[in-house]
């Protein structure tokens, strides 16, 4: 089941399935919002669509039926999960993967749930070990990642490891002013003598506001004068 963030706030109906939703314009300055990939972004607006179905804001279906609804290809599973994670992670929406909440099951077929019971049972639980996260890539980099790999002249086809999208979760949310003086610290030319910033993804991540810090304290050095009046 996924459940909209502040959807009795944003979106108030009489009736179930309106024709349309509200798309507030503040969005445009919401950096969670703008760090999101192109995939969350659209995945997030379908979400609503679908939750303006239940006048809660809840969408009370399993993961595996949200694919349906939105007809999402089985190749695409993996993309579409790791997208509603990013979505939870920027506060957009609150997740329950289990199955669906008891007072949707009625419209389910009892076969049907035993079905997707005995799935479950047969599904292993797994979690990946910190090595295998670090040799696991991310389906798709999201805005934020492509921006932060560019101080470390990564490609935006460089996708980033599990172990490097668990650490930039736990910097989230990202603060808009302090990610762009972070930005443009990294990305300034600073003689070597004087650059003390850290050289890879890791490092900078699990020091991140340690580098605010330096970075908001930066100042881009003055040119030297060359005794030359012009």
């Amino acid at each position: 089941m996924v459940t909209i963030k502040k959807w009795s706030k944003f979106q108030h109906y009489r009736d179930r399935k309106p024709p349309w939703i509200k798309l507030y314009r503040d969005i445009l300055d919401d950096a969670e919002w703008q760090s999101l990939s192109d995939y969350s972004t659209r995945l997030l607006t379908q979400l609503w669509l679908l939750a303006s179905e239940n006048n809660t804001g809840e969408i009370m279906l399993s993961d595996d039926k949200i694919m349906w609804r939105l007809r999402v290809a089985e190749q695409d599973a993996s993309k579409f999960k790791h997208s509603l994670e990013e979505l939870a992670i920027a506060d957009f929406i609150i997740r329950d993967s289990g199955m669906i909440a008891d007072c949707g099951r009625d419209a389910i077929p009892e076969t049907e749930r035993e079905a997707e019971k005995e799935t479950e049972k047969k599904r292993p639980a797994r979690r990946l070990s910190d090595s295998q996260k670090k040799r696991t890539k991310v389906p798709e980099n999201s805005k934020a990642m492509i921006r932060i790999g560019k101080w470390f002249h990564r490609k935006e086809s460089t996708l980033w490891t599990l172990h490097e999208a668990d650490a930039l979760a736990e910097i989230m949310p990202l603060d808009k002013d302090s990610f762009l003086a972070l930005e443009r610290y990294y990305l300034a030319e600073i003689d070597k003598a004087e650059d003390y910033r850290r050289r890879d993804l890791m490092t900078l991540l699990n020091n991140w506001q340690t580098e605010i810090d330096r970075a908001k304290r930066w100042e881009p050095a003055k040119p030297k004068w060359d005794g030359v009046r012009r």
